[in-house]
């Protein structure tokens, strides 16, 4: 604990603020950790996968979650990966499991005291497919439920329609958020959301939620799952709602989910061209580029944070980095802008430009979050 420190990087909306972890020892003696993927936040905890491993990515054994709590600014590290795959499977590998995508999910534990947290991770087994699944939590205190400072598996039986159970699909979480206190929400961005309650009197329970309609990808696809679903479609909990953000076309919607998780109601459209053709776009000078990886704003009804790659168009159809084709492989930057949108009076409220030729803002993995208010408490 005492080799790391966190490192956070507070950027003015809507450019993208950075969560890093210095290394006070070097890399080789952390087991060849070097970097981490943010998996979901909860108020000021945020929950990262470190190093290679990832829920049923073989034998990587260097790595393990991290939680980050903002108020504190300190650092826990849950215990590795193999303690997941081996419980109650003395000696198995870590084959064993296969995971669903970015699973881990966090929710702040009051119960428990100040910093409290509950870790939740749900994967299958090469014994257990869809809709079979094991449910593993992991409670950083004791608790009425469990001594904690433990992982403990449950078997569950997910409410799944065959269609994402396999064998042409299978149920993949593209993104986890925390809702309601006690819920978790896995969300496949190609079909719907299934939410848990965590803490149900009764043991965890699980519902599952179509997107709307319209807007859930005609099965079977792909199972490479061919494009970045965050490209045009996000979800996240929006003062207190379940809200779905999706391109759908040249326009931009959103929902909101009723409080009994029953009915998806359109909130906002705003079409590309009246984007484009807006008093505030043409103030600020910004270039005719379709939006994409549009993210929720997690306080603010009707925002909608969106991206916009200047990508060079001047290819070189004798270079090795074009296909058969000519589309460039490895497309190169000119410039990139981060947006602030309001969806209901058609208005950018504010952007942010960069010429940093970067590779990662071409497929950028985004996680909308409150962790920064937390930096300096709560309250701020």
């Amino acid at each position: 604990m005492a080799t790391m420190k966190p490192d956070t990087a507070i950027a003015d909306r809507p450019e993208v603020t950075y969560l890093s972890m210095l290394w006070q020892t070097p890399a080789r003696s952390m087991g060849g950790v070097h970097g981490g993927e943010n998996s979901s936040t909860d108020g000021g905890l945020v929950v990262l996968y470190t190093g290679p491993y990832r829920p049923g990515n073989g034998g990587f054994s260097a790595g393990r979650y991290m939680v980050y709590d903002a108020a504190s600014s300190s650092v826990d590290r849950s215990p590795r990966s193999s303690t997941i795959n081996g419980l109650g499977r003395p000696g198995a590998g870590s084959s064993t499991i296969n995971g669903l995508g970015r699973t881990a999910a966090i929710l702040r534990h009051g119960g428990g005291g100040e910093g409290a947290y509950l870790l939740a991770e749900l994967v299958t087994t090469h014994d257990r497919v869809l809709p079979d699944a094991e449910l593993y939590l992991w409670w950083s205190s004791p608790s009425a439920a469990d001594p904690g400072g433990q992982w403990t598996p449950r078997t569950v039986c997910l409410p799944l329609p065959p269609q994402l159970c396999g064998p042409t699909y299978l149920f993949e979480v593209d993104v986890a958020f925390s809702f309601a206190g006690c819920r978790v929400c896995w969300v496949d961005l190609f079909a719907g959301v299934m939410v848990c309650d965590l803490l149900a009197p009764g043991g965890p329970e699980f519902s599952v939620v179509p997107l709307p309609e319209g807007c859930a990808v005609d099965l079977p696809i792909p199972y490479n799952r061919v494009g970045v679903p965050e490209q045009l479609r996000s979800m996240g909990c929006v003062r207190g709602a379940i809200k779905f953000v999706c391109k759908d076309g040249a326009t931009l919607k959103t929902w909101a989910l009723s409080p009994d998780l029953n009915e998806w109601n359109e909130t906002a459209a705003l079409r590309v061209e009246d984007l484009w053709a807006s008093e505030s776009f043409r103030v600020m000078e910004l270039p005719r580029i379709t939006p994409a990886f549009p993210v929720l704003s997690a306080h603010e009804d009707g925002v909608v944070y969106v991206a916009m790659n200047d990508i060079k168009d001047d290819v070189d159809e004798f270079e090795d980095d074009v296909d058969e084709l000519g589309v460039e492989l490895f497309p190169e930057l000119k410039a990139r802008y981060a947006l602030r949108l309001d969806m209901l009076q058609n208005k950018v409220l504010s952007f942010t430009k960069s010429s940093k030729n970067s590779w990662e803002w071409l497929t950028p993995s985004l996680l909308a979050s409150e962790f920064s208010a937390y930096l300096q408490g709560p309250e701020e």
